[in-house]
């Protein structure tokens, strides 16, 4: 069963939120900000209604049902609602218009990343292979070589990034392996 706390606004603290400093040991709360902006107003809402959320529920009563026996059945656990949106938003410039985040009027209740892949699906036909500074790349079949067949020249960019890609993937993925297997992969990438 959902038990709902109603929560309680307090602006405490106010002045620092838009610090990236440290403050006084003891500084009195500001009551307001002395910016007027809708980012910043936003912000003191985020704030202030975060922090009512966190403290209107200082346990989670249910934890004993989420392991032993008791999981086998799972039950809803205890919930608080939120004051406003901005509590669980993540970002206080979410109403800002822009190229990258939109119109500024988040979806309330909606996570696009719940959806399937389709939605970031992309078609790079006809588009130039580029490193990922942004330098179009012509072949990256063939590394610079000093003379005709002479040895690979360092200043070859293009391989030094594949080959740091290369190495990244190789590392990551011995690592995800258990710790008997390690050694093995490891001989095999560098005598193979």
């Amino acid at each position: 069963m959902t038990t709902r706390k109603q929560v309680t606004r307090s602006v405490s603290g106010i002045g620092s939120i838009l610090s990236t400093i440290a403050g006084p040991s003891a500084p009195e709360p500001q009551p307001t900000m002395p910016d007027q902006s809708p980012i910043a107003q936003r912000l003191v809402s985020k704030t202030v209604d975060g922090q009512a959320l966190a403290t209107g529920m200082p346990e989670n009563r249910t934890k004993s049902t989420e392991y032993g026996d008791a999981s086998r059945v799972p039950q809803q656990g205890a919930s608080v609602q939120p004051l406003s949106p901005e509590a669980t938003s993540s970002t206080s410039t979410e109403i800002e218009a822009s190229e990258k985040v939109g119109d500024g009027e988040p979806f309330i209740g909606n996570n696009a990343l719940n959806d399937t892949l389709d939605r970031v699906r992309v078609d790079s036909g006809g588009k130039m292979l580029t490193t990922n500074q942004g330098v179009p790349i012509a072949d990256n079949q063939h590394s610079l070589k000093i003379g005709l067949r002479g040895p690979t020249a360092m200043e070859d960019f293009i391989l030094r990034e594949k080959l740091r890609i290369s190495i990244m993937n190789a590392y990551l993925n011995v690592w995800s392996m258990p710790a008997g297997q390690r050694h093995t992969a490891i001989l095999k990438r560098i005598w193979i």
